[in-house]
C-alpha cells in the first residue's frame, strides 16, 4: 500500500485535529475521499497545504469530492458542482451567467430544454425568427456568416459554456447568423425561451447589462465580418 506523508506546518489544536482528521481519512488508501470544508478556520499557509495535498491525491489517480463555501476553493477544482435549495445547477448556466444569484442559477437550470444535434446538423439558419436563447453544453458549434461575392465563412466557434441567441434578444429578433454543430462532433445546447430570459434579467441588472455588453460587441462583430459600417 503506497504511504500518503501530510506535511503541514504545526499549528492551534484545530489545525491538528484537522490533521488527523485527514490522515485517518487516507489510512485505508481510499479510491474516493470526501471532504466536509476540508480549510474552513485554517489559515491561509495551511489551507494552501491541504489543497496541494488534494491535488498530488488527484494526480495519483484518486477522487477527491470537496464541499465547500469557499468560492476560490472551487474555483481550483477540476470540475464544480453548485447546490442551491438542495439541487444541483448546471455547470454551464453557472459559466454562461456567473453573475445570477444561486436561486435565480437554479431557476434557470430548471427553465432550460436540452436539445441535441448530430454533427454537422443546422441549429439555426440566418433571416429566421428568434425566440431562444442558447447555452452550449456539449461539442462545438460554428457561427456562418455569409459574404457578398464569396463562399459563407465560419466566423466564430462556441464551446461548451459559450452562447448564442443573445444579440437577437437584445436587437432585432431576426437571427443574423446561421448555426450549425461541427462536422467533428454532435452537440448539445440548453435552450431558453426569450420569456424566461426576459423573467431572469429582470431580477439582476447586472446580468442583463453583461449579456447586453456581450450582444452590442456580437453585433459589431457581425457587421464588420459582412464589410457594413456599425
Amino acid at each position: 500500500m503506497p504511504t500518503t506523508h501530510t506535511n503541514f506546518p504545526p499549528r492551534s489544536p484545530a489545525v491538528s485535529a484537522r490533521r488527523v482528521a485527514i490522515a485517518r481519512a487516507l489510512a485505508n488508501d481510499p479510491p474516493v475521499v470526501i471532504a466536509d470544508e476540508p480549510t474552513g478556520n485554517l489559515d491561509s499557509k495551511t489551507a494552501e497545504s491541504v489543497f496541494t495535498l488534494f491535488n498530488n491525491l488527484v494526480a495519483k489517480g484518486k477522487t477527491i469530492i470537496i464541499v465547500t463555501h469557499d468560492s476560490a476553493m472551487a474555483k481550483r477544482t477540476h470540475r464544480t458542482a453548485l447546490i442551491a435549495d438542495g439541487e444541483i445547477v448546471n455547470e454551464y448556466v453557472a459559466r454562461a451567467m456567473p453573475t445570477l444569484t444561486h436561486t435565480q442559477l437554479l431557476q434557470a437550470t430548471k427553465s432550460a430544454r436540452k436539445l441535441n444535434f448530430d454533427a454537422g446538423a443546422m441549429i439555426l439558419r440566418e433571416g429566421t425568427d428568434a425566440n431562444t436563447f442558447y447555452i452550449v453544453t456539449q461539442g462545438t458549434v460554428e457561427v456562418i456568416l455569409p459574404r457578398v461575392n464569396q463562399s459563407d465563412v465560419v466566423a466564430l466557434q462556441l464551446g461548451p459554456g459559450k452562447v448564442f441567441g443573445e444579440m437577437e434578444f437584445f436587437h432585432e429578433k431576426k437571427h443574423r447568423a446561421s448555426i450549425r454543430a461541427s462536422e467533428h462532433t454532435p452537440v448539445e445546447v440548453l435552450a431558453i425561451g426569450y420569456d424566461q430570459l426576459s423573467e431572469l434579467l429582470s431580477q439582476s441588472e447586472v446580468t442583463r447589462e453583461a449579456l447586453h455588453q456581450m450582444a452590442d460587441k456580437h453585433n459589431g462583430e457581425n457587421l464588420s465580418w459582412r464589410g457594413v459600417s456599425s
